[in-house]
Parts: structure tokens; sequence; C-alpha cells
């Protein structure tokens, strides 16, 4: 008698257990849900992000005080392209933000709308470009990135939507506008360059971003830069004209794109 017994609790939890990996396969095997809003919109921003980056003094600045600043998320780590890195625009520019965790673009959707805590953060520059960061460890660095476990207190997303790039040609391209998304029409990839790839998929270390370029019909000419982790790192570059989309992005003084999205480069017209 106590041995059947034994053998329906087994039975029984043998299918509860089973009851409950088919319950998690089925989720796992489910699409996410967008993220939701955790926080109301109605939060006002202290500065924009040109006023925020006005506070930069060389070295490195601790923003002591209760800065906010809010905007929409131009850039998606989903393709690759981008590493522990988001950036947000307003109406008056756009700023990277370093952060340490990965998958960012599941949680900050390119297009929704976020505030930044910045209290406790840290202005840096690299390539004479201003990001904002969290205190380094070693001098020689002027910030770092926002450890995983902060960047829920310090990124709150607000709602989600859309980002409209600014429509510019190359030669409208401007550090006021680095870090925006921008779309640029009627270029095409140098002929020098048709046949070769977005970068190096077989050499990631040797080789970790390559530089192509576009030229418009002017003979202005743009670097796109992509990282050779990049999904679409080892495909060819497409050899018509049209229009890119991207994360218009400043290294000294050069300009340089980042694709955020493989299909926005819409290269499918006749070359000029």
């Amino acid at each position: 008698m106590k041995i059947n017994n034994i053998k329906k609790g087994v039975n029984a939890i043998l299918i509860a257990l089973c009851a409950v990996f088919t319950f998690a396969s089925c989720d796992y095997n489910n699409p996410d849900e967008p993220p939701m809003p955790d926080y109301s919109p109605d939060i006002k921003r202290t500065h924009s992000i040109t006023e925020l980056k006005k506070l930069y003094k060389t070295g490195g600045t601790v923003i002591k005080d209760a800065v906010i600043i809010k905007g929409k998320v131009s850039t998606d780590d989903i393709e690759g392209n981008f590493y522990k890195s988001l950036s947000i625009q307003d109406e008056t520019g756009g700023i990277e933000i370093k952060l340490a965790g990965s998958n960012l673009g599941r949680l900050y959707p390119q297009g929704s709308t976020v505030v930044v805590y910045c209290k406790g953060l840290v202005l840096g520059q690299y390539g004479n470009q201003i990001n904002l960061g969290y205190k380094a460890a070693e001098e020689r660095y002027e910030n770092a990135f926002i450890p995983e476990f902060q960047i829920p207190q310090t990124l709150k997303l607000m709602g989600l939507g859309k980002v409209s790039p600014r429509i510019l040609t190359i030669d409208q391209l401007d550090k006021k506008y680095a870090n925006t998304l921008v779309t640029i029409p009627e270029v095409q990839f140098v002929k020098s360059e048709l046949g070769q790839t977005y970068a190096d998929a077989a050499n990631k270390e040797a080789n970790k971003a390559i530089n192509r370029t576009l030229i418009d019909k002017a003979g202005k000419t743009v670097i796109v830069r992509t990282s050779s982790y990049a999904r679409f790192a080892g495909k060819r570059l497409p050899g018509g004209s049209g229009s890119i989309t991207a994360l218009l992005s400043y290294f000294g003084n050069t300009a340089q794109l980042y694709i955020v999205y493989e299909k926005d480069v819409e290269l499918n017209e006749p070359r000029f």
C-alpha cells in the first residue's frame, strides 16, 4: 500500500514538473513583449542635451546637481554595430551614454523616450566628442561605463515611439548634429570599394572596425564605420545609389556614420 502511495506521489510530481517545463517552453518561444514605461511622462527635464554638454570641463566633470535630461533613443544594439553604448537626442543635439550592459535595444528601443538622471554621473570626452558615463577607476580615462545594476535607476523609459532622422547632405554635416540620426540622400559607395564587405567579419580581433566611403554627386565624401562584430559585417557593400540613415558621430573633426539597421542602407537605384 505504501509503495503504491509513493508511486502515486512520484507520478504527481513528474506531471507537475512537465507542466512547468511546458509552460516555460511556451513562454520562451513567444516573442518578448515590448517594455512598459515605468515613470510618468510628465517628468520635466532640467537641462537640454546641449546645456548638459556645456557643463563639461577638460579632465571630466562630475555632475553634482540634480540634472535631468530627456530625449529619444537614436540607436539599437540588436545588429551588433553598437556595444555598451546608447545615444539619445532632443531638439538641441545628441549624446552618447556609456552603459555596461547588453541587449540595450530591448530595454530602450530606438524611438522610445527616456529620462536620464545625471546626478553622480561623469561627463567625459573621447575623440573630441562629449559623452556621459561613470567615474573611471583609471586616471587616464575621463569616465567609464555606468554599472549594469545602476542602469535602471539612471535611465527611465517614458514611452515608445519613433525618432525622425534629420535629412542632410554630406556638405551639411556638422558637429552640432553629432549623436543624432541623419538621412543622407543621393549617395553611393566609392567605385574602388565595390565588391568589398562592410567590415572584416573573418578577422574580428585584428580589425575590430572598418571604414568605407560614401560619395555624393558633388564629389563630397563621408566615412561609414562598421564594427566587424556587426551582423552584416561580412555582407558586400551595395553597388547602387540612394539614401542611408545612420547615427552621425565624430572622431576629431572627421564625420563618421554608424549604421543602426542594415535595412536603412537603401542604395537600390542605378549609380550616378
